[in-house]
């Protein structure tokens, strides 16, 4: 509003609004106001004159919540374990999406020195962890993690003996930008008993001739 005058005059404007209420608004998109103001010379005499005001988006990286991501695999009894990591992304019309490395794999023996593994080994480790987005995500939603492995691929653990393994899921935002979360999965040995296999136990002993005979008893430990 103006002051009645008998000189000319203006009449200043101003537009303030809070972050919060733009921050739906993504890179590249743009919202329009238009506002009206109406000069009356008090005559009945009046001007219209539009003032237009854009406001443009940025891109606000996701953020995330790691719901759940320790996972506990015991060798013959839990060998599957799950968990999610939750993320919300203030830009509505982003979409963001996921992907998963592996980090590392450490296995120990029981007095904590390294226990080495085979190329198959650290592959059946690293395979059994999988990431699943929810089918409801829109700017907000879930990474489902899962862990499931054979039993026949831990076999080789004995008790004591130890894998840690390390995954990374990594949520992208339609714009590039990257958060990271790791998922930790703790993988315990017990211990297999040998199982023996009866070469040849039968001996054949005659007196005055033959004294003596021999055979073997094999055996496997997992």
């Amino acid at each position: 509003t103006e002051s009645d005058t008998t000189s000319d005059g203006s009449v200043p404007w101003t537009y303030t609004v809070a972050n919060s209420n733009t921050q739906y608004l993504a890179l590249n998109q743009t919202a329009s106001e238009v506002f009206t103001v109406t000069i009356n010379d008090g005559k009945g005499g009046t001007l219209t004159q539009d003032v237009t005001v854009n406001i443009a988006g940025t891109n606000d990286v996701p953020v995330l919540t790691a719901t759940d991501v320790a996972g506990v695999i015991t060798e013959g009894s839990a060998l599957s374990d799950a968990g999610s990591i939750a993320f919300a992304d203030l830009d509505l019309t982003d979409r963001p999406t996921a992907t998963e490395t592996t980090k590392s794999v450490v296995a120990t023996k029981a007095g904590g020195t390294e226990l080495l593994l085979t190329a198959a080994q650290q592959a059946a480790i690293e395979n059994a962890f999988t990431i699943t987005p929810s089918t409801t995500n829109t700017n907000n939603g879930t990474i489902n993690w899962n862990y499931s492995i054979a039993e026949g691929s831990l076999n080789f653990l004995a008790a004591g003996e130890n894998v840690t393994a390390v995954f990374t899921v990594t949520v992208i935002d339609n714009n590039g930008s990257t958060l990271t979360q790791d998922v930790t999965v703790n993988i315990t040995g017990t211990n297999d008993a040998p199982v023996l296999t009866a070469t040849d136990v039968a001996g054949v002993i005659t007196e005055g001739s033959a004294l003596s005979d021999a055979g073997s008893i094999a055996f496997a430990d997992l």
